[in-house]
Order: structure tokens, then sequence, then C-alpha cells
């Protein structure tokens, strides 16, 4: 018969060493000294018994453990964890350790107990074969010495007197003397043979009745002899009688109490309870193992969909690693639902719950054999995958699962789709441990989200850009404190007479180590870093500095003001702008915010009660970038806009030269939309002289662009007026309010 898998070690050095001793031991004293146990099927038991032991020893493996499922071995694997994977998790060397201290806590004092209980029972033994024999000798010197005593009275023979020759054959003699231990001669007198020591016992004798409290027995031992005696006094004479029991008889008692089937018992008891305690501590230490690792599976799964947690991808990652070598290749995909927050905060945590065990469910069925998942965000799943390149199949295993997830799931009684992004990495050539292919798929999944892409392949330069931007990120902050951040102005003119009708305030940052940053790169890193309160009241501090200085100089020109989607949630922005307005720069209507389409549609309620307020301040309300979002109409005339500004995008559509396209056909219906819908239009992204006449002859009202002026210092206005002639030499002031005015 073969075995389906080799059988483990389960004995440890100690325990070998011990097993093997006692196995030789036992073999010697049942097969080399047969005597000391003279019974022939006890001997060969444990002989055979002995025999195992030695052969277990030998082979570190013990067939009792196998039995009950246990090891004294430290590196032992336990029993696969319930939904652990495919790969094993091994019970920590703790779990044995604490068997075998177990073991020896409950073998040890057993063992102890039992060598207690047989000095206890030899001493038992012994007193009460000393109690009787001394019994006997009493009963002897006791009657000698009465019979003594009255034929020392009556004048009669002793050896006449009857009764006397049966107790006479307990002892081993009768010795008379006196208190010093002088023999006296008596008719009654029997000395012990010549092997007793008749003057060492006389000598103990009276040193014991020379005491204060005389002791009338005791004990002799010698070489050659045991010897128990009894000393009774004469009556009415100087006179004691000494009875001599011999103790021999009293250690043949002693070796047949402890002979051969008191040790068998003894030993039978001793083995029976070791194995006891092995069989309870196994079941104790079982159930802690059970506990452990249920606690360790949990530890590594996420609760909710059964999944592997962060702390699980990170050893999951670390054993596939591992396992295939510099040669082999693992891939990690990082899969991201898009805007699940606001689904949660719309269905609640239940049904989210239960939509995220359905997508997880789903992930499970397309990902192939050998492929693990892993729950590692709120709305984040990785996939694992070994063997695979990073061409045909992994594409193909990416837009399965694309395919599955960005489709309806059924939420309770309505019908939701999702959408989902991925970050892709391998190991190698991605990255060389675990910790580094993660972060390198989280920077690919980064990637498709600021790009819009469905999924990323990681690529070297994410890793700059990932270190760029927490630099930046860090020290925003102290830009914008430290007067690192500045403010241009780029005019916009009005169409009709091409005079200045007003300029929009735009931010640049020159870092020390990275020059200048775009702004859209460091706006939104304000926005995650929170920092977008913070930016855009400098914004408006300084555009309306700006503004205080240039009405010093005779120029009353209105500022525009971006906002992000994110101010229009702080609702101290209309107390600061009402402080700029009333009594600042800002007042007589002079600045105008612009927010996008999108940034008014995130949330239409919040947005219309913020930009009412604003309103009704006297500022002027403009959308930005108009035609690239989402917005609707409807929601557009309920909202106080007061100016559209068309995205560039468009407008660069006028420098192909076509009459009547598709884009140009769209700008002609956006400018009369605007135009019906009571507001003014503005144009972004001029570029040249011909734009500019075909935005005038399609009826716009205002234009912005490179072509017009590009963004300039706030010092540099002035001049650009004089240059237009827009400006008196001398700084008049009336052609400046009537551009205002316009």
């Amino acid at each position: 018969m073969r075995l389906s898998r080799p059988i483990r070690k389960n004995m440890s050095r100690l325990d070998r060493g011990l097993r093997a001793g006692l196995g030789a031991c036992l073999v010697c004293a049942a097969f080399l000294a047969p005597w000391l146990i003279d019974i022939p099927a006890v001997n060969l038991a444990m002989g055979a018994f002995g025999l195992l032991n030695v052969a277990a020893a030998s082979a570190g493996v013990c067939p009792g453990y196998l039995l009950f499922g246990v090891s004294t071995r430290r590196s032992h694997r336990g029993p696969r964890a319930a939904g652990g994977g495919p790969e094993a998790v091994p019970v920590d060397g703790l779990s044995a350790a604490l068997r075998n201290r177990l073991v020896l806590c409950i073998v040890l004092p057993g063992i102890l107990a039992a060598s207690a209980f047989g000095v206890v029972l030899h001493r038992f033994a012994s007193e009460r074969v000393t109690d009787d024999m001394t019994v006997e000798g009493r009963a002897v010197a006791l009657l000698a010495a009465h019979l003594a005593g009255a034929a020392l009275r009556d004048g009669t023979p002793a050896p006449a007197v009857p009764g006397i020759a049966p107790l006479e054959a307990a002892t081993a003699g009768l010795v008379f003397h006196d208190r010093e231990g002088d023999a006296v001669r008596h008719p009654l007198q029997r000395p012990p043979d010549a092997s007793v020591p008749m003057d060492e016992l006389m000598r103990a004798v009276a040193a014991d009745l020379a005491e204060r409290s005389p002791r009338d027995r005791g004990r002799l031992r010698t070489p050659t002899s045991h010897l128990l005696w009894v000393t009774e006094r004469v009556p009415g004479e100087r006179l004691w009688v000494t009875s001599v029991v011999d103790a021999r008889g009293y250690d043949a008692a002693l070796a047949l109490l402890f002979g051969p089937r008191f040790l068998v018992l003894v030993l039978t008891v001793l083995w029976l309870t070791m194995w006891g305690a092995i069989y309870n501590v196994r079941k104790y230490t079982q159930r802690m193992s059970a506990g452990a690792l249920e606690i360790r599976r949990r530890s590594r799964h996420d609760p909710l969909t059964g999944l592997l947690n962060r702390a699980g991808l990170d050893e999951l990652l670390h054993r596939r690693l591992a396992a295939s070598g510099p040669d082999g290749r693992t891939a990690l995909v990082v899969v991201d639902l898009i805007d699940f927050r606001a689904i949660n905060d719309s269905l609640g945590y239940t049904l989210a719950d239960d939509l995220l065990r359905e997508v997880a469910d789903r992930i499970r069925t397309v990902v192939p054999g050998g492929c693990e998942v892993a729950r590692t965000g709120a709305d984040t799943f990785a996939i694992v995958c070994t063997g695979l390149d990073d061409t045909g199949r992994t594409r193909l295993i990416v837009r399965r699962l694309h395919q599955i997830v960005d489709s309806t799931y059924p939420v309770g009684e309505a019908r939701l789709t999702l959408a989902s992004r991925s970050g892709i990495a391998f190991a190698p050539p991605d990255a060389a441990d675990a910790a580094e292919l993660v972060r390198s798929a989280d920077l690919a999944l980064s990637r498709a989200k600021r790009t819009g892409s469905r999924h990323c392949r990681y690529a070297p330069e994410e890793h700059a850009w990932s270190v760029r931007r927490l630099t930046l990120m860090s020290a925003l902050r102290g830009a914008i404190a430290g007067g690192e951040l500045r403010l241009v102005y780029q005019p916009k003119i009005a169409l009709d007479d091409g005079r200045l009708s007003g300029v929009e305030a735009l931010v640049r940052w020159d870092h020390p180590e990275y020059g200048p940053i775009p702004p859209d790169e460091f706006v939104s890193l304000a926005e995650r870093a929170g920092l977008i309160d913070v930016l855009t009241h400098w914004v408006l501090l300084d555009a309306e500095r700006q503004s205080l200085a240039w009405r010093a100089e005779g120029l009353k020109v209105p500022v525009a003001v971006n906002l992000s989607p994110l101010n229009l949630r702080n609702p101290t922005l209309p107390d600061l702008v009402e402080r700029l307005v009333s009594s600042g720069g800002f007042a007589g209507g002079l600045l105008e915010l612009e927010l996008t389409e999108n940034a008014v549609m995130v949330d239409a309620d919040l947005a219309m009660e913020r930009l009412h307020a604003l309103r009704e301040l006297g500022t002027t309300l403009s959308i930005d970038d108009f035609g690239t979002g989402q917005s609707s109409f409807a929601y557009l005339q309920r909202f106080p806009i007061g100016n559209l500004k068309i995205d560039r995008r468009f407008v660069m559509a006028l420098t192909s030269g076509a009459e009547e396209d598709g884009d140009v056909l769209l700008l002609r219906s956006m400018i009369e939309l605007g135009h019906g819908m009571g507001l003014v239009v503005t144009a972004e992204g001029v570029e040249d002289r011909s734009s500019l006449e075909r935005l005038r002859a399609l009826g716009c009202d205002y234009a912005q662009g490179y072509h017009i002026a590009r963004p300039m210092e706030p010092g540099a206005l002035p001049g650009w007026l004089r240059e237009r002639g827009e400006l008196p030499a001398a700084g008049g002031v009336a052609h400046a309010e009537a551009a205002a005015a316009a």
C-alpha cells in the first residue's frame, strides 16, 4: 500500500532522547537482568515496549502521537483554515511548545505524586511491620520479666515454668542485663547467635536507658544484621530483660510488598496517567489552535465579503513572489468603483453593503483559477494572478472584469449601474517586493482616475509623478502663507467696440524645485488637501488689494475670480464676499465669480442657495467652460447666472476656416441660446484675428484669449491700455470709467 503523502516526524529532539533512554533501560531490564522481575510475560512485554520506544525515537515518529494527532515538534503545520485559500496556514510553534509544557506540567507532577505515594506506602508498611514485630518482642520480654520475677520471689526454677517456649521462637534471643548494659547470667537467658553484635547492641540499650526519658525499644542496623529490640524491667529488681527480634523478615515482607506485581501496577498507572495527560492536553491545544486559526483568518479576511483584506493581500503577495522566484511573474490589478461614496450616502450602508457583496461575487466568477481576490478598501478590490504576461491574457482578464463589474445591479426596488477603473502592475519588472507592487498598482489606478481612462498599466514615470504630487501637496500650504503664489490678469474686451470690459485673475506658482506649476495641478492638490478654501480666500483678498491699487491709479476694472465646487460648501463664503463688496475694493459691482457647469450640478440645491446669496451681494455670476459639462438648461434657467463663457475648444474650431461645419454651428447655437436666456456670452481662447471677427459676426458679446492679450502682471495693465489708446498718457480716468460701465 502506497501512502498518499509521507509521514511527518512528530517527535522533538528532547522527546526522542528521553524515549531512547527509557527504551534502552527497559530492554536491559527485560533481557539482561530478567531476575529483577521474575515473571516471563512481564519481561517480554516490557522488552517489546522498550524496543518500540527505541525504534520510534530512531525514526522520529511516535505511533501514539499519530493516533491522537499530537506533535512535540515546534515546526508543525496545522490544518488548513476555512476560507484561507489554497495555501495551508502554518500553525505557530507556540501550540507545540505549549502542548509540551502542559504535558510536562501534568506528567511530572503525576510521577512525583506516584513517587511520594511509594514513599508513604513504604513508610506505612515499615511502621506496620515494625509495630507487629515490636508487639511480639514486647510480649516475650514482659513474659520473661514476670517469669524471672516470680522465680526470684518463689524460688521456682525458671525452665520449669510452662508457656515461654512458643514465644521464644518469635525472637532472636533474650538478654538479662543491668542499667549500664552489662550482661547478667539468668536461667531464662537465651543469647542470640554469633552474627548479632552483642556489644554494640548493649551499648545502644544502655544509652537509651540512660536518657532522662528512657526509650524501651529501638532498631539496630549493621552490615550483617537488622535487629529490633524491646527492653522491660524485671518487677522489683534492678534487672532488665531485652528481647531481640530479627528484622530480616521485615525486609522480606517489604520485598514481597514491592514485588513485580506492584511494580507493574505502578508503571501501568504512570503510563495511563501520561497518555491521559497527552490526550487531554491535545484536546485543549486543539481548541486553542482552532481559535487561533479563526482569529488569524478573521484578521486577514474582510468580514463583509469574505475576501482577503489588506493584511491578507500583503501576506499572499509575499508568498506568491517568494514562490515564483526571479523568473516568475505576478500581476496585481487594483479595481476602484467610481463615485461609490455617493451610492453609499444615498442608499445607506445596508443596501450599499449588499451591493459590495454582489460586486465581490461577480469578480470571483470572472477571475481564472489560481487568482485570488481581495478587498483593500471601502470600494477597492485587488486581483492577484501568477504566471501572466502584460499583453494578451492580462488584458483579457481586465476587459472581462470591467464588463462584469460595469453593469446593472438590483438594489432593493431600484437598479443601479456601476462604473470602475483599474490599475495594473507586474512583479517584475514594475516591482521587486509586495509593498512596491501594491504601490505601483495604486499609482497606475491614480493615473487612470487622473486621465479618465478605464484602466492603465504602471509606467516608471508614475513614481516620479507621485513624489512630485506629494511634495507639492506638502509645500502648498507654506506657499500660500509664504507669498510664493501670485496673481496675473488676462484682459477681456467687448466685441462691439473693442474696449476693456474686465480681467480674469489667474493664480501662478513658481516652485523652487519644479519651476512653474500648472494651475490645474495645484488647484486639484488644494482640493485633495483641504486647502481650496484657504487658496480661494487668498485669491479674493489679493485681487481686492490689486483692485484698490488700480482704483488709486484711476482704473475701475471688474475682476473675475474662479471658484471651486468645494467653495460652495463653505458657509462662510458669502460673509467674506459681503465684506469685500461692501467696503473693499470690489465695491460697485466689480467682482465676478466664475464656476464650471459641473460645479453647480454636484449639489444643485446647495448651489442654488449659495449663488442666490452671492448674487444678492451685487456680484456677477458666470458659468465657465460652458459646453464641456453635463448641466441641464432647465437648471441653468433657475440659477442667477449673468454670463456664459464658452469653452475654448469650440472657439478653436473657428481657426479651421470652415464656414458652417458642425463646431461652428454648435458655437452659433450656444450664443443664440445664451442670448435667448437673457445672458451675456463670452468666448474664451481667441487665438487669431479671423476668429475674433467671426465671433463678432455671430453676435458674441465679449472675447478673451492670447490674440487679445496674454495673462500679465498687474502693473502691466495700465501700459497695455495706453498702447491701445484706452488710457490717456496723463492718466485720466474718464475712459476707464466708461470701460467699466460697459
